[in-house]
C-alpha cells in the first residue's frame, strides 16, 4: 500500500535565491517525489533568471500565472503573459526576466525530483533544487557533489515551443467535469513531460485508476475542495496543498464544494496512460498519439493480455 504525499505550500519556506526574486518548491525529492518537481515564482521587474541548463537531459515546463517576462531559449527569445506556457527542451541554455511594472508569476514542472541547474555564468557548479544531499545554499537548493557538464548539447535551431492556453482544446471527459485542458504534452513538443487543469463540479471527479510505465503525477488545489485517495487511503485538499500520486498507486478524487474544484497536475512522461479500475481492459491516454480518439484529449486502445 502506498501512502499519500501532502504538501501545505504555507508550510514550505520561501527563499530568495537573488534579490527580487521568491521561489518555494510545492514537491520535491525532499519533499517525497521520485521523478518530478513543481514549484511557484515571484519576480519583481527587472529581475529574472540569469541563463542556465538543466543537466541530464531533463525537461522544464514554465506556465505564467500572473505578469509578463521575456524569456530566451538557446538565443530566441519571446515575450511570455497570463496564459502562456513555454516548454523548456533538454540541454537547453535559458533564462528570463520580468517585464512591465507587475511581478511574474510562474509555476515550472521538472521532469527530476532534484533538478540540477548549471549557471553559464558558473559553469563549475551544480545547483540542486529540492534534494535530499549536498551542502545547503538556501532552504531549497544545495550544491552538487561533484561539478559535471552535459554530454549532449540541444539543438540550437530548434522552435520556442510556446502553448497558449486558448487555443487549446476543452474537452469535458464526463458528467460534472467543466474543463480537461492540456498545457504541455508531447504532441504539443514536449518529450518528458505533461501538465494539465481540470474543473469539477461537487460531486463529480476522477474514478480511481492508475497510470501504468512509470507514471508520477502531481495535483495542486487551485479553488474548491476535494476528496483524494491513494490506495484506499483519503484525505481532504483544499487551495494551497499539493498530494503526489506514487507510481503504480491507484488513486482518484471527488469535488466537495459548491466552489468547482480546479487542479493543475503534472506527470512525468508526455503523455499520461491511464487504466481505471472498472474498465481494465482499456487504456486511456492523455495526450496519446495513438489509439481510437476519444476527445480532444484522450485516445483508447485495448490492452492486449498474453
Amino acid at each position: 500500500m502506498l501512502m499519500p504525499i501532502v504538501i501545505t505550500h504555507a508550510e514550505q519556506p520561501v527563499a530568495e535565491w537573488r534579490k527580487g526574486n521568491r521561489t518555494r518548491l510545492d514537491a520535491s525529492e525532499a519533499l517525497g517525489t521520485k521523478k518530478l518537481a513543481t514549484g511557484e515564482q515571484w519576480f519583481e521587474p527587472g529581475t529574472g533568471a540569469p541563463v542556465h541548463s538543466h543537466p541530464d537531459g531533463l525537461e522544464e515546463i514554465i506556465v505564467v500565472l500572473s505578469g509578463r517576462g521575456e524569456f530566451s531559449v538557446d538565443g530566441q527569445g519571446a515575450e511570455l503573459a497570463v496564459g502562456q506556457t513555454l516548454i523548456v527542451p533538454p540541454w537547453a541554455h535559458h533564462g528570463f526576466q520580468a517585464v512591465g511594472d507587475e511581478v511574474l508569476n510562474i509555476w515550472a514542472a521538472f521532469s527530476s525530483p532534484a533538478p540540477p541547474t548549471v549557471y553559464d555564468a558558473d559553469p563549475e557548479r551544480v545547483i540542486l533544487f529540492g534534494a535530499k544531499s549536498g551542502a545547503a545554499l538556501d532552504a531549497n537548493r544545495r550544491v552538487g557533489d561533484t561539478a559535471y557538464a552535459p554530454t549532449v548539447q540541444s539543438p540550437r535551431s530548434a522552435p520556442l515551443l510556446i502553448a497558449n492556453a486558448d487555443d487549446q482544446p476543452n474537452a469535458q471527459i464526463r458528467p460534472g467535469n467543466l474543463m480537461t485542458r492540456l498545457l504541455a504534452t508531447g504532441s504539443l513538443g514536449s518529450s518528458l513531460l505533461t501538465v494539465g487543469e481540470q474543473i469539477f463540479e461537487r460531486g463529480s471527479g476522477a474514478p480511481t485508476h492508475y497510470h501504468p510505465e512509470g507514471i508520477e503525477e502531481t495535483v495542486t488545489v487551485l479553488t474548491g475542495r476535494g476528496d483524494f485517495s491513494v490506495d484506499g487511503q483519503h484525505v481532504e485538499l483544499e487551495p494551497g496543498q499539493t498530494i503526489v500520486f506514487p507510481v503504480g498507486s491507484h488513486h482518484g478524487f471527488m469535488s466537495l464544494d459548491d466552489v468547482p474544484l480546479h487542479i493543475r497536475a503534472a506527470f512525468s512522461g508526455p503523455s499520461v496512460p491511464t487504466v481505471y479500475d472498472d474498465a481494465t481492459d482499456d487504456l486511456i491516454e492523455f495526450g496519446g498519439p495513438t489509439g481510437a480518439t476519444l476527445d480532444a484529449t484522450r485516445t483508447k486502445r485495448t490492452i492486449e493480455t498474453g
